[in-house]
């Protein structure tokens, strides 16, 4: 796990979108289809040494749908790839402008949007199956990611770190207990337009208390990489040292007061209207648990042979577009958000966003049944993760706590 002694910085990824390059304008240099396409690019990026932005101008050629060669070298395929729909949603589906003299036509560049988001994904393919898609286990490179980012949580994994087509995480929780986990993007991708993954998932522990949390945003992922950031961030400053106040009265008070202070902080620091997340997240100290909820994230409790759904859905699929709430909704109050005290001995909880709802294979209630009664959760949970990130419809996060 990241062991850090370095606090988390609020300002680092959360607001690197706005130090991001971006194109001011694209045109042939020179049309040789045979040779592939060259573009002149004109962008305006952050200058790290003159602590300011500044204007350059690239060279990109391009073979077939794919990137080639970048001169000068100051993005890499993937950031303009990013830069390229920045532009390509700004110019043209916003302003709903045409190509002028010059300009890239509209149709080559969403050509190319198609097929650069396809080489950054990384897809293999077996030569004897074309439609079998690789994914890898990529917990180790999720760490090293999050040390760069100086992330002191446990385990933080944020739909930033994951890009591409059917990447997945999954395992136990090692030094949880009986608890395991599993991320994915899925296998459908939406429109090149729309962030591959809007999930995030968080686990941290102060002394004996532990929290779990998961949280799926839309529109975006921002919304939801920062209500786990600053629910961890939260706990760990309510939950230090020298706090004597029984659990029983600060626990639930402080899951209600997180909440409404991560839709504060949704609402101030990303300034949109648009990207707003749901957030279930769990505090367990030994046999008790504490639970609150918004929105159309999951917490399953399993007693026996009964799985049950112990919170409300308050998404667009039940409660309707005008009735539905988020974390970031103006219309966000505090009495939307569930919550609830359990025994987890002899019990156990899940704790999902609804991606988990869209295999078509698993059924929550006997995934749950399968999870909690399984020898070897580390291979169930990677096993289960694998299967959603090839075949699910939707991406997808997931907490297991066993009791035991």
């Amino acid at each position: 796990m990241v062991d850090s002694s370095e606090p988390a910085s609020d300002s680092e990824g959360i607001f690197s979108h706005a130090f991001s390059p971006r194109i001011v304008d694209i045109h042939f240099s020179d049309e040789n289809q045979s040779q592939g396409y060259k573009f002149e690019v004109r962008i305006t990026h952050f200058h790290l040494l003159g602590a300011g932005f500044m204007d350059s101008v690239l060279e990109v050629w391009l073979e077939g749908s794919l990137v080639k060669k970048i001169e000068p070298p100051l993005l890499s395929p993937r950031e303009f790839q990013q830069a390229l729909k920045q532009y390509y949603r700004e110019r043209i589906v916003r302003k709903n402008e045409t190509s002028g003299k010059g300009e890239v036509p509209i149709a080559i560049l969403e050509r190319f949007l198609a097929g650069i988001q396809e080489q950054i994904s990384e897809r293999g393919s077996d030569r004897a199956s074309p439609a079998l898609i690789r994914t890898s286990d990529r917990l180790q490179a999720q760490f090293e990611l999050q040390k760069q980012d100086r992330w002191s949580h446990s385990l933080v994994i944020l739909g930033r770190y994951h890009k591409r087509r059917s990447d997945f995480l999954g395992g136990d929780l090692t030094g949880f207990g009986d608890a395991a986990f599993g991320y994915t993007t899925g296998r459908v991708a939406a429109p090149f337009l729309k962030e591959l993954s809007e999930d995030a998932l968080g686990v941290d522990r102060v002394g004996d208390m532990e929290i779990f949390a998961v949280a799926d945003g839309h529109h975006g992922s921002r919304s939801s990489e920062l209500a786990i950031c600053k629910l961890l961030e939260l706990f760990r400053l309510g939950y230090g040292e020298g706090d004597d106040e029984r659990p029983e009265e600060s626990v639930p008070r402080f899951l209600v007061n997180a909440f409404f202070r991560c839709h504060k902080t949704i609402r101030t620091d990303l300034k949109s209207e648009s990207s707003m997340t749901s957030l279930v997240a769990a505090v367990r100290k030994g046999s008790r648990l504490w639970w609150a909820s918004i929105s159309d994230s999951f917490i399953f409790r399993q007693d026996g042979l009964q799985v049950s759904r112990i919170n409300r859905d308050l998404g667009f699929e039940v409660a309707g577009k005008n009735l539905s709430i988020w974390l970031g909704d103006k219309q966000f109050h505090p009495r939307y958000i569930d919550s609830g005290y359990e025994d987890v001995h002899d019990r156990s909880f899940f704790l999902a966003t609804d991606g988990i709802l869209t295999h078509p294979k698993y059924r929550v209630r006997t995934l749950v049944s399968q999870l909690s009664s399984e020898d070897n959760l580390d291979f169930l949970s990677r096993k289960i993760t694998e299967d959603y990130a090839t075949s699910g419809n939707d991406n997808t996060s997931f907490i297991l706590l066993r009791g035991s």
